[in-house]
């Protein structure tokens, strides 16, 4: 705490006049307040480090969910559960055909069981929890729907949306109005020609102004934070122009002419962008834009091929999961990357060289990856033993640290700072909440910044909730869409919002600081903000003021309104010893006060008022 300095008023019979102790505040008025500053409340939250118990790459020993075939699909809801789906009919050696949820410890979510009857490719999870399926079933739950279905949060057929393919359905992608992208095998949606790439409305129903036309399969599909999309898969011309197993399209679905990879080989199986906006592909191919590249690349946002990354890779590269350092884990068929053995998942640093502290070693493939908030990955694939335990064809894996701090430092202004092993995202949605979380208000997306994402130009209220979203992309081919999110709390004291609205911060610093005096008046900001006065006007003439009446000296006022915290206390010496004030009790009830002490004649008196902020 800081003290201030003191000022008097005292009486000696012959009236009533001002004397001036120390350094104290000098009031043109005759009568003098003083307080204290107060020391401020933090705003905000911070994450710590997330800790780990092994070695990266080492199996998480708590997490064993044991599936008895493949694991394609792989998502994250925001309350940590797993969602999974691909060829396998038990989990937990629970029957739970091609899709399951598990809690977040990996036992199975026994309240969750929409059965289908084929194989689940992707899964995606919705802003507000609905959950959308691909693969090659048939129905879902016991109703028909046709390889794509919507649930509910709880698992029940969504009537609200519905879309049936003709073949196929590899991959999806939201977009932030609510439509879908729909990549796979198909030529038909909804009965209407679409070959392999397709975009629906918020319904199911076909977006008609919505036609790329690949001339193949399309495993992949990657929106872009501008609006475009990325495709990857077995086609060599888009819209009847070539286009090597590699595009991107504008928003409006007409094809991007300065963007051609080129890539040769037999498929794109994955496209994961970097925060840079980098693209990492990988797949089956031995040449990207005529430079020599084997299953793993490296494109620059325009499409040429980033020189300085060459890991390489034996065999087919499904996957590239992305961490906010920069660090790239890969999964698929190999068994070498890097010049090195890797046995179907390596990680790479930002550079394109192997990360030699990683080496889960799986003895089959890894189809797809997920990186949980807290950096632990979760892989599904076709293997039985991984990270050095035995796990059926699913597997959690222990990672280096992940930290996150959602803050919010000012009332325009919140921030979500990420690193470590924490999912890289190219989306991320801020929201408020003024009732503990009931309802939410969009707040709009956040733009990039140093180690995180931020948002500024809001009007918070006082108090409430923030929460931060991320769409995050894992599981086979990086096609299925996961949902993290991190909430805090945060309070602005009444006397921060006034400093936010008298000075634009709410810091107890420079000109806002409680003891400063920006307009030259004499009147402290605390005193200013306790009387309702304005800091940037000379105004100390409206303070209110002792009278004498009678026999007493008496003070009223009544406490302005936005002043919670504030408190009022005055009191009397006849010596200014340091321990001779005694209080005046307030002869009112908050926010009236009433100060009265009598005069007595032939007595030097000292009044004071002091004001304090906790």
């Amino acid at each position: 705490m800081v003290t201030a300095p003191s000022t008097t008023i005292s009486t000696d019979g012959r009236g009533i006049h001002q004397r001036r102790f120390g350094s104290a505040f000098d009031f043109a008025s005759r009568h003098s307040w003083f307080g204290q500053p107060c020391i401020v409340a933090l705003v905000g939250a911070t994450f710590g480090a997330a800790q780990t118990c092994a070695a990266p790459g080492n199996a998480d020993p708590a997490f064993n969910p044991n599936a008895n075939n493949e694991v394609f699909a792989l998502a994250l809801q925001p309350d940590g559960k797993i969602i999974a789906g691909g060829t396998f009919l038990f989990m937990n050696s629970t029957s739970r055909p091609y899709f399951a949820r598990l809690h977040p410890n990996g036992l199975l979510d026994t309240a969750f069981s929409p059965v289908t009857n084929g194989q689940v490719q992707s899964i995606g999870v919705r802003d507000d929890l609905r959950i959308l399926l691909t693969g090659v079933f048939t129905t879902v739950g016991g109703v028909d729907r046709t390889r794509i279905a919507s649930l509910n949060a709880n698992g029940s057929p969504d009537s609200g949306f519905m879309t049936t393919a003709d073949s196929d359905v590899r991959s999806l992608s939201f977009l932030d109005d609510g439509k879908v992208i729909f990549g796979g095998l198909f030529t038909t949606l909804n009965g209407t020609a679409r070959n392999y790439l397709a975009r629906v409305n918020v319904s199911g129903n076909l977006d008609a102004a919505f036609n790329p036309a690949p001339d193949g399969p399309v495993r992949i599909t990657t929106l872009q934070p501008d609006g475009k999309l990325l495709f990857g898969g077995q086609f060599s011309t888009v819209a009847s122009v070539t286009r090597n197993r590699i595009a991107r399209v504008n928003a409006n679905g007409t094809l991007d002419l300065g963007f051609n990879p080129n890539v040769d080989g037999s498929a794109i199986y994955c496209t994961s962008l970097q925060a840079d906006g980098k693209i990492v592909i990988g797949g089956l191919f031995t040449a990207v834009g005529g430079v020599p590249r084997l299953n793993v690349a490296r494109l620059n946002t325009d499409g040429t091929v980033d020189a300085g990354f060459n890991p390489g890779a034996n065999d087919i590269v499904r996957c590239a999961a992305i961490q906010t350092d920069g660090r790239i884990i890969l999964t698929g068929n190999f068994t070498t990357a890097g010049g090195s053995v890797r046995n179907r998942i390596a990680r790479l640093h930002p550079n394109g060289l192997l990360d030699n502290t990683f080496d889960p070693n799986a003895n089959n493939n890894i189809y797809g990856a997920i990186l949980q908030q807290d950096g632990k990955v979760v892989v599904g694939g076709l293997f039985s033993t991984v990270g050095g335990a035995a796990r059926g064809a699913i597997a959690r894996l222990e990672n280096d640290a992940a930290t996150q701090s959602l803050t919010i430092t000012a009332p325009d202004r919140v921030q979500w700072l990420r690193g470590g092993a924490a999912p890289e995202t190219h989306r991320v949605a801020f929201e408020v909440s003024i009732n503990g979380g009931t309802a939410w208000t969009p707040l709009g997306n956040g733009a990039r910044i140093g180690g995180g994402w931020e948002i500024t130009g809001l009007e918070l209220p006082a108090s409430g909730q923030i929460r931060a979203r991320a769409g995050v992309t894992g599981g086979y081919a990086n096609a299925s869409f996961s949902l993290l999110e991190s909430v805090t709390s945060f309070t602005f004291s009444p006397l921060e919002m006034w400093r936010w609205t008298k000075f634009a911060t709410v810091s107890n610093s420079g000109s806002a600081a409680d003891h400063a005096d920006p307009d030259s008046d004499g009147l402290a900001n605390l005193i200013e903000f306790a009387f309702g006065l304005d800091p940037d006007k000379p105004d100390a003439g409206e303070l209110p003021a002792w009278k004498q009446k009678d026999d007493d000296f008496i003070l009223t006022f009544v406490r302005p309104p936005q002043t919670g915290g504030v408190s009022y206390f005055a009191e009397f010496s006849s010596t200014l010893a340091t321990e001779s004030w005694t209080a005046i009790p307030n002869a009112s009830s908050p926010p009236d006060y009433a100060f009265h002490v009598p005069a007595r004649a032939g007595r030097r008196l000292y009044l004071r008022v002091r004001v304090t902020e906790p």
